[in-house]
């Protein structure tokens, strides 16, 4: 069995630790132009989508992009982000949309065909989202649950709430769809996302018929009222598969390793049992700046530059991703 990996680099200023691969979607929001920007306050800037203090309801306040592919019912994946909460004020209730993949570009919840969302209609699209809540309209308790809705069906589904009190304090994110009928949300307190907050994480039944997620939005919510603020940002979303298509591909991604991670100098491979393997190691913007045509299992990384490199496996059964940490 002949393997290549490649390694592709992402610079952020977050120091992720997830196995996630982001085959589906990766953003560092560097790139400002491939998002869409409806309303005020909720903008991509500094390399991360910001909510701005008066970032509030009553109208639309969001940024949008296309997934570039279709998420359907038959589809496991997860989807990773990074949350920083500033602050909340006190005053009415407001649900920000921290990351929800949706079928269209409407606000999720509603169909709002201007800024102001001249009557809050219902929603008619799918969607799957993680929301910042509050427990009641005048409580300034912060905490995460998941929302949905199949279009059709014009009715909210909820889960439990996950606490998170802390204010000027990073959360780790991690909304799974697990089935057609079930969505998992954890919210951890580091970025290896291995601690979770109390009750995390929750698990919500979701209508099966769910289907066609093709964009991904953040914002503040229509629904919301203009007495609360939310300032914040969130940044490093990664979504990625979690079905194989064969069973030696599933078997061969248990048994790859690589360790220790983080790492700021030597790596090792583990678990490609000897076979041939041609190692190329990609900057950015995909120049190659190192190659290994042997199978060379440990990889000297001292001499890069600090952040998270995504290592791309290619088999014969198929492509295997890992990312490793490089400070």
């Amino acid at each position: 069995m002949k393997v290549h990996l490649l390694f592709f680099f992402f610079a952020i200023s977050v120091s992720s630790l997830s196995a996630q691969n982001c085959d589906i979607f990766y953003d560092d929001y560097s790139d400002a132009p491939l998002w869409n920007q409806v309303g005020s306050d909720v903008q991509v800037s500094n390399n991360r989508v910001e909510y701005i203090n008066d970032c509030t309801g009553d109208e639309q306040r969001r940024v949008f992009r296309s997934l570039g592919t279709t998420l359907n019912n038959t589809e496991v994946w997860s989807a990773e982000i990074d949350v920083y909460v500033g602050f909340i004020n006190t005053g009415f209730g407001t649900f920000h949309n921290i990351l929800t993949l949706s079928d269209s570009n409407l606000e999720p919840g509603n169909d709002c065909f201007d800024i102001d969302c001249t009557g809050y209609p219902e929603g008619s699209q799918d969607y799957i989202g993680v929301y910042m809540v509050t427990s009641t309209y005048t409580s300034n308790d912060r905490s995460f649950a998941i929302y949905a809705e199949e279009g059709t069906e014009f009715i909210d589904h909820r889960s439990d709430r996950i606490d998170a009190p802390g204010l000027g304090s990073f959360y780790y994110i991690r909304m799974e769809r697990k089935s057609a009928t079930e969505v998992e949300l954890s919210i951890f307190s580091d970025a290896a996302r291995t601690l979770h907050l109390p009750n995390s994480p929750v698990s919500l039944n979701i209508p099966g018929s769910i289907t066609g997620l093709q964009y991904i939005q953040h914002g503040g919510s229509a629904r919301g009222a203009v007495e609360r603020n939310f300032n914040g940002w969130v940044d490093n979303t990664c979504i990625s598969s979690k079905l194989f298509s064969n069973t030696q591909l599933a078997e061969l991604d248990q048994e790859v390793s690589i360790s220790p991670n983080p790492t700021n100098d030597i790596v090792l491979i583990e678990g490609l049992d000897n076979a041939d393997v041609t190692i190329s190691i990609y900057d950015g913007i995909g120049a190659l700046v190192q190659q290994h045509s042997t199978n060379q299992q440990q990889l000297d990384l001292s001499s890069f530059s600090n952040g998270m490199y995504h290592i791309v496996i290619n088999t014969e059964f198929g492509q295997l991703h890992r990312k490793v940490i490089k400070y």
